[in-house]
């Protein structure tokens, strides 16, 4: 009795092919019939990526190249000569020179420099549809500290703007909240006070965006951007090096 039913539960060829066959059909048919749902998480998905991207703050490189000189001796130096130059020089003295000129591009003195001449403790940046935009000699607005006896230099001022219309704004430092008139000083206490002023750029598109302007201490200022500053050696027989610089403004 026992081996009869073990041979009823046996399932032929043909039986395992059908049941196969229909499984697969059963799939197709329901991939078809909800076909809406496969391509609604398609569309979720691609949006996801897309909001992703787009949200992700572009940042912009630019590189240059310069050739050092080593005025040690008492050698004229022209650029016809300097590769003779060079080779007659001490591996070491060479390697030194160069070594020397990196950290020298690399300061914080040199970039102090740099800073105060371009103004880039001097921010403006505004709240975009995906993400921020950063603003350079092109900023709608600009501000003004002054009045900095008794004030710690190495703080750093952010103002959080938006713009009422034309002539008024709304501004918050810190806890401190109001409304003020453009141009028209605003004391923050008794040793500083700011002014924040329109540029030409300012158009009334502008008018209930959310800015955020700052200026920051020249000192930590410079030494964040040496960091941000690359200075490599294109090749061990040339004086040539590689300067590389990596912000999210194209312009700065």
């Amino acid at each position: 009795m026992e081996n009869q039913q073990s041979f009823n539960n046996v399932k032929t060829p043909n039986q395992q092919e059908t049941e196969s066959t229909i499984s697969i059909r059963d799939i197709v048919f329901l991939v078809i019939n909800n076909w809406y749902w496969f391509a609604l998480s398609l569309f979720v998905c691609m949006l996801v990526a897309g909001i992703m991207f787009k949200s992700k703050p572009i940042e912009y490189g630019y590189a240059s190249t310069i050739m050092v000189r080593d005025n040690s001796s008492n050698m004229n130096y022209s650029p016809r000569n300097m590769d003779a130059i060079l080779n007659s020089m001490a591996p070491d003295n060479g390697m030194h020179s160069l070594e020397n000129e990196i950290y020298l591009l690399k300061s914080s003195s040199l970039m102090k420099s740099v800073v105060e001449k371009l103004e880039l403790n001097k921010t403006c940046e505004r709240d975009g549809f995906f993400s921020k935009v950063f603003y350079y000699k092109n900023a709608p607005l600009q501000l003004e500290i002054y009045n900095r006896n008794g004030y710690d230099s190495s703080m750093s001022i952010s103002v959080h703007v938006m713009p009422l219309d034309m002539d008024k704004y709304e501004y918050q430092v810190g806890l401190l909240s109001g409304n003020a008139r453009f141009s028209e000083p605003v004391a923050l206490d008794e040793n500083v006070s700011m002014m924040i002023d329109k540029t030409s750029f300012f158009t009334k598109r502008d008018v209930k965006a959310k800015f955020i302007v700052s200026e920051a201490a020249i000192v930590p200022i410079s030494r964040s951007l040496a960091k941000k500053i690359s200075v490599t050696r294109v090749d061990k027989n040339a004086s040539v090096l590689s300067i590389n610089y990596v912000d999210r403004n194209a312009n700065r």
